[in-house]
């Protein structure tokens, strides 16, 4: 049994008041409620708000998108997306995946669109075009020729590449396109292929003017620049693959910007009776002949030295290769 409030009739019994808890609860108004407690969230209903959080726990947008934060400054205030913006902002995207392409019809397609039947499955290699699989059957026979190749010319004695040099020496003087050019490039040999030390000399006995390669080994670009004498080979600096040849910061006399040229000697590893020159891979000489039409009236005429053993019966060639006007070996008629 509980005690009314207020005075108690007992005497030496203190007066009862209310507990601090009534006083947080109770209520004058007879129509007096408990404090609503808020229910659980849904979880399959996404909670709404500017700042609220989406189901995976992330902020999200409000659906407001486009309305202007009068809290934000004024460079960070966005717009309201008109029917307009909205197709700008698709056909900005199309050009983005079109490189450049205004038009949504004429950008680049997707990997997505297109008949199902022709999207590429995932692991799937992409389709090969015979332009490009043409291409690779080329650069996988060159391959295979070159190495056959070095094997030939790692098999020649050294008496036999000395005989062969000289012979091949006396046909080049006596040629009539050597004996009426004056202007004349030569490759310095290496192990591998004819000894041009003795044209040379040649070149110089006869007065005419001597050029020879320079290469820039980071790139496929090569001048012919000027040499002064047969002993001044001996002192130029070497490169990696064991050729003398001028320094890059050396300053000499190039040949397209004082005439151009009216011979110029071919190296390489393999030849066909056709003309077609299979060189090392670098592209030196295909570019150097192309800049020799840019830049003189006439072309130079183009003469391999070739050991026998370099003759082929069909070398591969694609649409960067540069034919030579005549390969000169030992059994050359």
């Amino acid at each position: 049994m509980s005690l009314p409030l207020g005075p108690s009739p007992f005497p030496g019994v203190p007066e009862r008041r209310p507990e601090r808890a009534d006083l947080t609860y109770r209520s004058p108004s007879p129509t007096w409620k408990s404090p609503e407690v808020p229910s659980p969230p849904d979880p399959g209903k996404r909670p709404a708000g500017r700042n609220a959080r989406c189901l995976h726990g992330f902020r999200r947008r409000s659906a407001s998108i486009g309305a202007a934060n009068p809290r934000s400054p004024p460079h960070r205030r966005s717009r309201r997306w008109s029917g307009a913006g909205v197709a700008r902002a698709g056909q900005l995207r199309g050009a983005w995946r079109g490189r450049g392409a205004r038009d949504p019809e004429a950008a680049r397609p997707s990997r997505a669109c297109g008949p199902a039947d022709q999207r590429r499955q995932p692991g799937e290699r992409a389709a090969c075009t015979p332009h490009m699989a043409a291409a690779a059957a080329v650069s996988g026979a060159k391959r295979s020729l070159r190495a056959e190749l070095k094997q030939r010319l790692r098999a020649i004695s050294a008496e036999e590449r000395l005989r062969q040099s000289r012979l091949l020496a006396q046909k080049v003087m006596a040629h009539s396109q050597y004996q009426k050019s004056q202007r004349i490039s030569i490759f310095l040999s290496m192990p591998d292929e004819i000894e041009t030390d003795e044209i040379i000399k040649d070149i110089f006995r006869c007065g005419k003017t001597c050029f020879i390669p320079r290469y820039r080994f980071q790139s496929n670009h090569m001048d012919m620049v000027r040499l002064a004498s047969p002993e001044e080979i001996a002192s130029l600096p070497k490169t990696s693959w064991n050729i003398h040849q001028p320094g890059e910061d050396e300053a000499r006399e190039e040949a397209l910007s004082t005439g151009g040229l009216d011979l110029i000697f071919m190296p390489g590893l393999g030849f066909d009776k056709e003309g077609h020159r299979l060189g090392r891979g670098r592209g030196y000489y295909d570019t150097y002949l192309r800049r020799c039409e840019q830049h003189q009236r006439a072309k130079p005429y183009t003469l391999a030295l070739a050991f026998k053993e370099q003759i082929c019966a069909q070398v591969p060639v694609d649409e960067h290769d540069v034919k030579v006007d005549e390969v000169l070996y030992e059994d050359t008629p």
